[in-house]
């Protein structure tokens, strides 16, 4: 039998095995056909579950995207100086309190404040109900009239104050409250924020999210069974607790089959654990498929391996032909495939055309050229970037910048080179240490360059020490970036260790290239002149290079 096999020609050995798979195809279809029914459904609740997951990230980021809003109002200087002032000032604090009438024209004020800024940030008015607090707890602004009055018996007020934020249910069943600690510049506690996001603003968010999964239908309940969101018509927080599926949370299953409307249908519970956002909220979200639409791949292949049947038993030898090109074919375009890897062209792909040990191997061949051409970029990356401050590095930038100069030298176009140098860099090491060093390169880095354009060459050279070339940019233009740069840099305070921040400067110098010029380092040198010059004339400033 292995001779047999070993002088055989593989169109024979292939006719051969099709004949012992048509005698083991009858006996294991139907094992196979449940099996697989199986298996699908259980793939099928994973990836129900993965994208409800998707869903509940998204919905706890919508969250949190209003309530930076509401954040971002609570840090508006109007805002923290009026909570500033009732703190130092404690007799007027108290005089409004005991009168309502001051409490009022402050609440006007404020209310007033409050709507401006929000109509900047959201655009449209958003929040429902704005409360402002005090240190105290006193409410010092809200649309209702409670001006003066306690809000730390509130739910949300001194969790607020522990946890710096917080999402909940409102009492009242009209949306969702969230609040918002306030803090000074220097971090002390001055106050709490809170509003209601209202159920028409948290409908269409949700359905907005929803809409990833249309042809699935979606429940969206709290852990009391009242409904926060349903694709069918609801009344928010409608009594869901009786409904068959979410027997699915009080069992403590995961999925299960309902039978609505004379259908099956695949429900999958995905609540809300790995949500930190959403933890108090405690929502369940609830997927239903219809299972013959998850099964309909299992009945078509059923239908389908029923005519290969048939076909196989009327003329297995023109099926056998087809077979042997199936393999052979992917393998010749395999070899080929692996010649022009080999070559260096990692983007050669092979198409998965089945699922046998040849689809495999395509596969495999697949995985290996994209680790091939990660490895690459990786490479090459590492090979072009500062590994500290994640800009181009030496050798990559005077690359690239050659690269400009070649077009320059043809066509003409404004150029300008910036050699940026921070100042008493040395210093900085010596005080706080070369970590910190390290960072304050980073971070300096970071800042400069998202300010340059996409056209922009920035790279560190050495040391402390930066380039960068101003593609189409005349003078004008790269003094003002220049100028632009260095003054966000003195004002930006950076935070190098922990809770420690510092300012640094930084001197530039700046240099146009020349029709005239014979060579790039003729160019750069005459950037690095003006940088001398801008360190000579007392640093944190931009010089430019002028023709003695």
């Amino acid at each position: 039998m292995k001779a047999f096999f070993r002088l055989t020609r593989i169109q024979s050995k292939l006719i051969i095995l099709l004949i012992l798979a048509m005698l083991s195809f009858a006996a294991t279809f139907i094992y196979v056909l449940n099996a697989s029914i199986g298996t699908l459904k259980q793939e099928k609740s994973k990836e129900i579950l993965a994208a409800g997951s998707i869903m509940m990230t998204q919905i706890e980021q919508r969250l949190i995207n209003h309530t930076d809003r509401l954040a971002s109002i609570g840090k508006r200087q109007v805002i923290i100086d009026t909570l500033h002032g009732l703190h130092n000032d404690p007799d007027v604090a108290q005089d409004a309190i005991e009168n309502h009438s001051d409490f009022s024209v402050l609440n006007q004020r404020l209310q007033r404040e409050i709507r401006i800024i929000e109509q900047a940030i959201a655009g449209i008015q958003i929040f429902q109900n704005i409360i402002l607090t005090d240190r105290q707890g006193h409410i010092v602004a809200a649309a209702e009239h409670r001006l003066g009055k306690s809000a730390k018996l509130n739910d949300w007020w001194l969790p607020t104050v522990e946890n710096s934020r917080l999402i909940t249910e409102s009492e009242d069943g009209s949306g969702i409250s969230l609040s918002v600690r306030i803090n000074d510049a220097q971090g002390s506690f001055i106050g709490i924020i809170q509003a209601i996001l209202p159920t028409h603003w948290l409908t269409r968010d949700l359905a907005a999210t929803f809409q990833l999964r249309p042809s699935s239908e979606v429940r969206l309940t709290n852990a009391k069974g009242r409904l926060i969101y349903s694709s069918r018509p609801y009344r928010y927080l409608e009594d869901a607790e009786s409904e068959t599926y979410f027997q699915l949370f009080l069992n403590g299953d995961s999925q299960m089959l309902v039978e609505e409307g004379g259908k099956k249908k695949l429900y999958v519970l995905s609540d809300n654990f790995h949500t930190a956002q959403l933890n108090d909220l405690q929502w369940l979200l609830f997927i239903a498929d219809d299972l013959d639409l998850i099964l309909k791949d299992i009945y078509r292949l059923m239908r389908q391996m029923l005519y290969v049947f048939l076909i196989f038993s009327i003329g297995f030898a023109i099926l056998a032909i087809v077979v042997n090109r199936t393999i052979l074919r992917p393998i010749l375009e395999l070899r080929k495939k692996v010649a022009e890897v080999a070559d260096g062209d990692f983007d050669q792909k092979l198409e998965l055309r089945n699922k046998d040990e040849i689809g495999d191997l395509a596969a495999a061949f697949n995985r290996m050229a994209e680790r091939l051409k990660t490895t690459y970029k990786k490479l090459e990356y590492e090979a072009n970037t500062d590994d500290l401050t994640g800009v181009a590095n030496r050798r990559h930038f005077f690359k690239l910048a050659e690269r400009q100069w070649n077009n320059y030298q043809r066509y003409k176009r404004p150029l300008s080179m910036l050699m940026l140098d921070i100042d008493h860099f040395k210093r900085i090491n010596d005080k706080y240490g070369h970590e910190t060093g390290d960072t304050v390169l980073r971070e300096a880095a970071q800042l400069i360059q998202r300010n340059c354009r996409s056209t922009d060459i920035f790279g560190r050279i050495g040391g402390e020490e930066f380039a960068l070339l101003m593609v189409e940019t005349d003078r004008d233009a790269s003094r003002q970036f220049a100028v632009r740069v260095c003054k966000q840099l003195a004002d930006t305070e950076l935070m190098v260790i922990q809770d420690k921040k510092i300012n640094i400067t930084i001197s530039i110098g700046v240099a146009h290239a020349k029709p005239q010029e014979d060579s790039l380092d003729a160019f750069i040198s005459r950037a690095d002149d003006a940088l001398y010059l801008a360190k000579k004339r007392g640093r944190n400033q931009v010089r430019e290079f002028i023709e003695a």
